[in-house]
């Protein structure tokens, strides 16, 4: 189920993009990227639709991933 990013309260939201972020390594290559810098990068994608929010009902657990994907996320600052 594909959750939109405007409906979750701000908090929620800044702590999902946190937990992916720290979760899933969403830095690429080798210079350390700064928390802020990242959920700015990754609320981006979520704006652009390049990234969405899946809810996944058989686990309970939220994801971002990339538009048209419903696997495991690959997305990340970008």
């Amino acid at each position: 189920m594909v959750i939109p990013y405007a409906q979750l309260q701000p908090e929620t939201l800044r702590s999902l993009i946190e937990e992916f972020a720290t979760r899933h390594g969403a830095v690429h290559g080798h210079v350390e990227t700064a928390m802020p810098v990242m959920v700015t990068q990754i609320m981006a994608q979520l704006r652009a639709g390049r990234a969405i929010i899946v809810f996944d009902e058989q686990d309970g657990t939220c994801s971002i991933v990339p538009h048209g994907a419903r696997g495991s996320c690959a997305c990340g600052p970008g």
